[in-house]
């Protein structure tokens, strides 16, 4: 099975903010916990699928897919550039 198949949906609603965050050079060392910046780097870094990383770090997927969002949703905050 190909690791972009399962969750394509939720890369691609996630995948160019968080690569826009990261070439920005957000400080994504300001999203916590440690956990939260462990789980974006195996996301996006290692290409892991959320059930990969659930299972490296021992949550259910969906609490993987919470995180996610979570600190997504943070990085697109610290830098939302609102006129």
């Amino acid at each position: 099975m190909e690791k972009t198949s399962e969750f394509a949906g939720a890369r691609a609603r996630y995948c160019s903010p968080a690569q826009d965050a990261i070439s920005a050079s957000v400080p994504v060392n300001r999203l916590n916990p440690q956990r939260e910046r462990e789980i974006l780097r195996m996301r996006f870094v290692e290409d892991l699928t959320q059930t990969e990383i659930a299972a490296r770090i021992g949550i259910s997927q969906m609490q993987v897919s919470r995180l996610l969002r979570r600190s997504l949703d943070q990085l697109r905050a610290m830098t939302d550039t609102k006129s």
